[in-house]
């Protein structure tokens, strides 16, 4: 797929990460208001029910929202300074699950070195296998290219 190749600066993958974690918030404060509110007008609401299952439902849209976005500009900002973005993404994700089932701190410790690693890395000057030459200034509509 093309939304995985090509390069992003570390501006850009800054700045998309932080649009995709801020819009993921909004997107689950937006979907879960109204359950919320029937909470407060239900007294004998059953968040084991049929709405709770719709209420877990609909925290998948924001979810899927933040998996994706986290994967495209992971992969292009790994792929900038010459490495593979899928190995990236699979680690990272892979500590993640880690993290959730294990709840060791040292893997919360590993997922903070690889993003400030990527954040912090420079990317290669030149042409690389994954593209031309590196972005110069941040790019928005890099962050949301999905073709």
């Amino acid at each position: 797929m093309k939304s995985f190749q090509g390069r992003i600066n570390r501006r850009t993958y800054f700045i998309g990460s932080a649009i995709s974690v801020a819009t993921t918030g909004i997107f689950v404060v937006f979907f879960l208001a109204p359950f919320a509110f029937l909470e407060l007008i239900l007294p004998n609401w059953d968040s084991g029910g049929v709405l709770g299952l719709l209420q877990q439902a609909f925290l998948l849209i924001p979810a899927v929202y933040f998996i994706l976005m986290t994967v495209l500009l992971t992969s292009r900002r790994a792929q900038d300074f010459g490495s593979n973005g899928t190995k990236w993404t699979i680690v990272l994700f892979g500590l993640f699950g880690l993290n959730h089932f294990l709840e060791w701190q040292i893997f919360s410790l590993l997922i903070l070195l690889i993003v400030g690693i990527l954040v912090l890395r420079p990317g290669s000057k030149r042409r690389n296998k994954y593209g031309g030459k590196q972005p110069a200034k941040l790019n928005l509509q890099d962050v949301y290219r999905l073709s």
